[in-house]
């Protein structure tokens, strides 16, 4: 996580299990950087759990995490945050906000290399933007599947560019609104 400086988590080699509960895994804040790079090795990226998002609230809650950037609204623009991994069979898990996400003026960036990859996302998510940001999801190659509910895979809100793309595969979409090259609000 970076927060007015950088925040750098590189790791080699393994099959990892990578947790949090908040602004983590290539995560920024205003005038931060938040870089997570992974080499290799199949690894489960999970965050959230911990701190409810009012939209559903006792539900869901906000993660914040794998490649976000949070700004302040009407404070301070986000950071940078990216999360990029190179290779194996990863598993992304975040509810609110994540997976290659922005909120105010932040730029969140997910870039997955190669590998049978699993999204998993409530909303605000998969190469989304809100609120004058950009988010970026690049999944380059593999056969890969993508949950998610709203605001997601190329889905942006008001004044925001959002782009998803995925390369080579057969891939799995769940989807329900908002969702695959969508833009509300003035978003591209």
């Amino acid at each position: 996580f970076g927060l007015y400086g950088l925040g750098l988590l590189i790791d080699k080699t393994g099959n990892d299990k990578l947790e949090c509960e908040f602004l983590g895994q290539g995560a920024a804040g205003p005038g931060g950087v938040g870089i997570l790079l992974d080499r290799e090795g199949t690894d489960v990226y999970a965050a959230g759990g911990r701190y409810p998002d009012f939209r559903e609230e006792g539900v869901y809650t906000r993660s914040m995490s794998q490649g976000f950037s949070l700004g302040l609204q009407t404070e301070a623009s986000g950071g940078v945050g990216m999360l990029i991994d190179l290779s194996g069979d990863d598993d992304y898990r975040v509810e609110y906000f994540g997976q290659g996400a922005s909120h105010w003026g932040g730029v969140g960036v997910l870039h997955d290399r190669a590998g049978d990859d699993t999204y998993r996302a409530r909303r605000y998510a998969q190469g989304s933007g809100v609120h004058l940001s950009a988010g970026l999801l690049v999944d380059d190659l593999g056969n890969d599947v993508y949950s998610m509910w709203g605001v997601a895979q190329g889905g942006g809100h008001f004044v925001s560019t959002v782009v998803f793309a995925d390369g080579e595969g057969d891939e799995i979409y769940s989807i329900k609104w908002l969702v695959q090259g969508a833009a509300s609000g003035n978003a591209l």
